[in-house]
């Protein structure tokens, strides 16, 4: 329980707060005018309540140049506020003020998503708040995680150009394969290949060396032929050197055999027959004889189109072409003769041109390599593999050529992006932003299944509690004489935390807290402003009176009583009595002293004490003990002068308004017929109930003749009651003002 008030500096307009009194009481009663400093109280032991310093700082005193300071002095000892903390908590303490209403149930004439996410807690308690903390809490561990994922993701992206945002988990997760060097090499051919498909189409390919039969030639130079024996070729030979017909002959003498009748010469028609000479044409110019021939004339063109220019400008030109493929390409193995090599086949070659000359010199005669057989067997070899080597990626540009025709030069360059962010997953940054976006991923996954089961222990609390709540508020709202109650109360898991959601009803129409419409019936305008603090008071009391815990709580309402009627005004005071009964202390703050003496005259059994806190310009406050009944007193003499005054010359007496007369006219004359009439109206009528009640009693009442102008007086001054209204006119108020001096005269 608060006790005193000891120190209150550099808060609000207070410079600094003493109290000059006895200790706060059970039911303890401050009478303040606006802007004496009561928001400013409930702010402090809001602050004193949660441990926030915000509630203090911002209101620090505009101008203040020491730090803010608060001592207060509580039945479980001293709790203080210095350098931006509390030195502890006095205990639970429920506030109702505008700062409540503003959070948990409208803010102006609209009901918002922060609103509904605020009432959640104060409809269903404290178990409902732990379990809508802890979906909260998750929540923004949910978002936070997530903008851990995101900064992680911005990282991979910007380093890594072939990952989409939406490909950013799968990358995450995929291994880095053990070849993706090569993968890498392969894509960027695909690459290239993609981007040269015009030049592709065009390109040559590289040629095999002409081999021809080289692969038989040690065949070929060892072969002799059955029935032409060694003589003939002699015979033939010699006849061409004797008669030196030269090398042009053979085939002069070829035809001339092959067209020579069975047994005469073609050029001088003689015999033939048993001729040595002519069986030696036809021996040596047969068939197989001239295969023979053929074959080892084509070995010879063949080491001729091998000789060493040749052959080093034939891999010349392959080097080039293979220098080309294997960008595009990725060739099984890439051809090539060194010029050591090329120099050893040169000389092979020549060695084993020397031999087939000899046997071209005597076909019959069988020829081998001799000494050279070695380094021709290895010359030969190396040709052989080479030409493999050609083969063998001749299949591989022809699959690449084809492949041209299907190029899609995005998809594979995107696909070389990819393989390449894959390298850059094993460098920094992104290897620590994988690593992060990896746990963040695990983490909202768990987080997603722990916020599931929380919402649905916090549903499934609420389907009971919901229905519980809303029944005390109804219950609460009848009390109070209202013509609307709630329905549909339920939480809402709509968004990203969890809310209230309810509707009013208004006879047979329903109307959704939060619609907003210019054309429609909404919250704004179904609702009056007595209306929507009835509204807020009726929720805060329903959730006070649901705390197991009130008899320890410290319960404090701070103007509870606005723009509303006297009959409502009645069951606040009521229920403020009764939730007293029941809590640890009750604080009631307002600028009435009506309401507050309504408070205190029937509180009989609990202990009482009323204050007034005061503040002047400088900022020097005080907490002192005060009067409801002085007050009233005061301010009935106070009214009675503002109202003579207009009413006789129209003037506003100094620190008044329009508003402030028009606003006296009513409380001065409910006061005064109680004066004059002891005992006659009880303390919660208004004009209207007194001028019924002279009504009934007739002409020989001695207010009768002033019964139409207390009427009249009732409807001019109710839409102002309480303040808000408009400016009155000033002649009309003029009027009024007289017709109430008229009623009073001298007395």
């Amino acid at each position: 329980m608060l006790l005193r008030i000891k120190a209150v500096e550099q808060i609000g307009r207070f410079s600094k707060l003493t109290q000059r009194a006895e200790p706060l009481a059970k039911l303890s009663l401050v009478f303040a005018r606006n802007g004496h400093g009561k928001s400013t109280l409930c702010s402090i032991l809001r602050s004193a309540a949660d441990g926030k310093p915000e509630h203090i700082t911002a209101r620090r005193r505009l101008g203040a140049l020491a730090d803010s300071r608060v001592e207060s002095q509580w039945a479980t000892g001293t709790f203080a506020y210095s350098a931006g903390k509390w030195n502890g908590c006095p205990g639970k303490i429920h506030i109702f003020d505008q700062e409540f209403i503003a959070k948990n149930l409208h803010v102006g004439d609209s009901v918002t998503r922060d609103n509904k996410r605020s009432l959640l807690p104060v409809v269903l308690g404290d178990q409902g708040v732990a379990l809508a903390s802890q979906v909260n809490a998750l929540d923004r561990e949910q978002r936070d995680v997530d903008d851990n994922r995101r900064v992680a993701a911005r990282i991979i992206l910007a380093a890594c150009k072939g990952i989409s945002d939406a490909e950013v988990p799968a990358f995450c997760k995929a291994e880095v394969p053990a070849d993706l060097g090569e993968k890498i090499r392969g894509a960027a051919q695909r690459v290239e290949l993609a981007k040269q498909a015009a030049v592709i189409k065009q390109k040559r390919n590289p040629d095999p060396l002409p081999l021809g039969d080289l692969g038989d030639v040690a065949e070929t130079l060892s072969q002799t032929l059955d029935g032409v024996n060694e003589n003939a070729a002699d015979l033939v030979a010699r006849h061409l050197a004797t008669h030196h017909l030269g090398e042009k002959a053979h085939a002069w003498l070829e035809y001339g055999t092959r067209h020579s009748q069975a047994a005469q010469c073609p050029y001088c028609a003689q015999g033939t027959v048993g001729l040595q000479l002519v069986s030696a044409y036809r021996a040596f110019f047969s068939e197989t004889f001239k295969e023979l021939k053929e074959r080892i004339d084509e070995i010879s063109n063949t080491l001729d189109q091998l000789a060493p220019p040749v052959l080093e400008e034939r891999i010349r030109i392959n080097d080039a072409e293979y220098a080309y493929w294997a960008r595009v390409c990725d060739l099984p193995s890439l051809p090539g003769l060194s010029a050591m090599q090329q120099e050893l086949i040169g000389a092979a070659l020549s060695r084993l041109k020397a031999v087939v000359n000899i046997k071209r010199g005597n076909p019959l005669e069988a020829c081998g390599f001799g000494d050279d057989s070695e380094s021709i067997e290895r010359a030969l070899r190396l040709l052989a593999a080479y030409n493999q080597q050609v083969s063998d990626s001749l299949s591989v540009i022809e699959a690449a050529r084809a492949e041209t025709d299907e190029a899609d030069v995005r998809r594979v360059e995107n696909a070389h992006l990819k393989w390449l962010a894959m390298e850059e997953k094993a460098r920094e940054p992104v290897q620590s932003a994988v690593a992060a976006y990896s746990v963040a991923e695990a983490r909202l996954e768990a987080i997603q299944g722990e916020k599931s089961t929380a919402q649905a222990a916090l549903k499934s609390y609420t389907q009971t509690t919901m229905d519980t709540r809303q029944a005390a508020v109804n219950d609460l709202l009848s009390d109070f004489g209202a013509s609307f109650r709630i329905v549909d109360a339920k939480t809402s898991f709509v968004g990203r935390e969890p809310s209230t959601e309810f509707a009013l009803e208004l006879g047979a129409h329903k109307v959704k807290a939060g619609d907003k419409s210019a054309t429609e019936p909404s919250f704004k305008t179904v609702l009056s402003s007595g209306d929507k603090t009835t509204l807020a008071l009726a929720f805060f009391i329903a959730q006070i009176e649901a705390d197991p815990d009130l008899k320890d709580a410290v319960v404090i309402f701070d103007d509870p009583f606005n723009s509303q009627d006297m009959d409502r005004q009645f069951q606040t005071t009521s229920h403020i009595r009764s939730v007293c009964e029941r809590t640890c202390q009750t604080l009631v703050l307002s600028h009435d002293p009506r309401f507050l003496q309504l408070i205190e005259k029937n509180s009989y059994q609990l202990p009482l004490r009323t204050f007034q806190l005061l503040s002047n310009d400088a900022g020097e406050g005080i907490l002192s003990t005060w009067s409801s009944a002085d007050e009233l007193k005061s301010l009935y003499l106070q009214q009675s002068q503002a109202i003579r005054e207009y009413a006789s010359h129209q003037k506003v007496l100094p620190g008044l308004t329009l508003n402030a007369v028009h606003q006296s006219i009513r409380p001065f004359l409910e006061d005064y017929l109680r004066l004059r009439f002891p005992g006659r109206f009880p303390d919660q009528c208004f004009i209207s109930d007194m001028a019924v009640e002279i009504q009934k009693a007739g002409s020989s009442d001695p207010m009768a003749t002033h019964v139409s102008d207390l009427f009249a007086l009732n409807e001019y001054t109710r839409s102002n009651m309480h303040g808000g209204g408009t400016t009155p006119q000033p002649t009309e108020l003029r009027a009024h003002c007289r017709k109430v001096v008229a009623i009073v005269g001298s007395y």
